[in-house]
């Protein structure tokens, strides 16, 4: 037996044909049913979870196996599973989960090797982030069994997609260990969208059952396809590509169904849209509130212009009637197409935050592809950053410290402040203050002068304030906290707060905080 932080993997032997199944019956009675995997040398494994020491069942056809578990101290600092809980997420102790992410589609490859990558990820967890976006090796802008797709020289699916290709699935294993243990939750995309095209339900399905057999007991999301509906590239905007596009968005949804059934441990789920067809995952499925946990969005890298898109839609899927948490997992990938610097990934992941969305997804531009200065692609049109430039910008540094700053300021108990703040961002005037509040703190993010447009403001109200309140700035920048002059405040006898806009040390984005002691 082989223990993966709170995970065994448990050798069972040499079997016939492609799908082994196996009940676990843990110590306290519980029980689960696993699908198996087998490695290079023909041999089956299960891996399942092992909250509790003690002696575990196993059944295989009509073989049973005892295996027992002695209590050890977690390697990972992850909880053992995330889930939702009204609009948020949550780990199984009900502690709730502000959604971090960065975006790494092509960890699973040979672009990026395991000491480079053990070493991101230290980085990204010392910044602030607890979550990565992978796909399990069927990725983007990538046509099948091309070179920069292989990891350890393999593809994940021998030629010709007879099987799993259980070398590249190894290599695959150690990457995602080494996720976990860093303390970073991974969330798995099964393939893009197109190669469902090539490989039909069926033997997508079988792909699906080597992610769950291989990861599905160790923390992790579910995203079962990435952008949805998306067809081969060159069809886009033909006839036969819009008749693919509708096949692949019912096909994936076959594909969920099956997911669902597989899981034993009931993973949160999502889906990534293909913007074409829908900005959300709302629209990339027929009934988001029973085969999804969470909505993802997908709106844009175009700089500014799609601010007032990318809110809209924010506000839209918040206020909906499915009622899963919500949040943007791509938009604006700093760099991509020259543009969308550190500035914009503050306000947007602020914006996020404080508009109702259940954490924020970031990227940049050469690093979701780890393009190395050699590669040819894939990503090289949207901009030629090599991984290590992207992964060094201040954007990313800068979005990891808003998580540490909204985690510190109770961001769980934070909701949108409606009417009780004025002005407030909306619709065509997105670069006013976006505010939220709880009964003892109150947080608002006042955007640079330079994306407020024609719209400024000089007085910012705040209702339901008394003198014991303290207010102060924080430099979303680096941190840094400073007082706010009272010079530049008021306090009226009906509890209402007001500050200037002169208060701001400059006219760029800041942080303003009140705290009740």
């Amino acid at each position: 037996m082989i223990m993966i932080d709170r995970v065994a993997d448990i050798e069972l032997g040499q079997h016939a044909g492609d799908v082994v199944d196996v009940t676990v019956t843990a110590p306290d009675g519980g029980v689960v049913t696993r699908p198996a995997f087998c490695d290079e040398a023909g041999t089956w494994h299960v891996r399942f979870r092992t909250d509790t020491p003690g002696r575990y069942s196993l059944r295989v056809g009509d073989r049973q196996l005892d295996h027992d578990v002695t209590a050890s101290e977690p390697a990972s600092p992850l909880p053992q599973r995330i889930r939702r809980e009204r609009q948020r997420l949550v780990d199984e102790a009900g502690t709730p989960w502000l959604w971090l992410a960065d975006t790494w589609w092509f960890a699973l490859c040979d672009r990026v090797g395991v000491d480079e990558l053990a070493e991101l990820a230290r980085q990204r967890v010392e910044q602030g982030y607890n979550t990565v976006h992978v796909v399990a090796g069927l990725l983007p802008e990538v046509a099948a069994y091309e070179d920069l797709g292989e990891l350890a020289g393999r593809w994940a699916w021998k030629p010709d997609w007879t099987e799993p290709d259980p070398t590249w699935w190894a290599a695959a294993d150690e990457r995602i260990e080494l996720i976990v243990r860093s303390g970073l939750l991974p969330v798995i995309v099964g393939a893009w969208s197109y190669y469902l095209l090539d490989v039909g339900v069926p033997r997508m399905t079988r792909h699906w059952r080597e992610v769950i057999a291989r990861w599905g007991a160790h923390p992790v999301v579910w995203c079962i396809a990435g952008e949805a509906g998306l067809p081969h590239y060159a069809e886009i905007g033909t006839p036969e590509g819009d008749r693919h596009s509708r096949e692949l968005i019912a096909g994936w949804q076959e594909v969920g169904t099956a997911l669902t059934a597989l899981d034993a441990y009931h993973s949160v789920r999502t889906i990534h849209p293909f913007p074409l067809r829908g900005l959300s995952s709302a629209q990339a499925v027929d009934d988001p509130s029973s085969s999804l946990d969470l909505i993802w969005m997908q709106t844009g890298h175009s700089g500014t212009w799609d601010i007032e898109p990318t809110l809209a839609e924010l506000e839209r899927q918040v206020g909906a009637d499915h009622g899963l948490p919500v949040i943007n997992s791509e938009v604006c990938y700093e760099g991509i197409l020259g543009g969308s610097e550190a500035s914009l990934q503050r306000y947007l992941c602020y914006a996020h935050l404080l508009r109702g969305a259940a954490g924020h997804s970031y990227g940049a531009q050469g690093l979701w592809a780890f393009r190395r200065a050699e590669d040819r692609g894939p990503g090289l049109p949207w901009g030629g950053a090599t991984w290590q430039e992207a992964a060094a910008l201040p954007g990313g540094a800068q979005v990891g410290l808003a998580g540490r700053l909204l985690r510190e300021l109770g961001w769980d108990r934070l909701r949108p402040a409606d009417a009780s703040a004025r002005p407030q961002a909306t619709t065509g005037r997105r670069g006013l203050p976006y505010v939220a509040r709880s009964a003892d703190t109150v947080v608002a993010y006042i955007p640079a002068a330079a994306l407020r447009g024609p719209f400024g403001w000089s007085r910012l109200e705040i209702d339901g304030i008394d003198s014991s309140w303290r207010a102060e700035l924080i430099d979303p920048r680096t941190g840094d906290h400073h007082a706010v002059d009272p010079a530049f405040t008021e306090l009226a006898d009906d509890g209402t707060w007001t500050i200037r806009e002169t208060a701001m040390r400059t006219r760029e984005d800041w942080l303003l905080v009140l705290r009740k002691p």
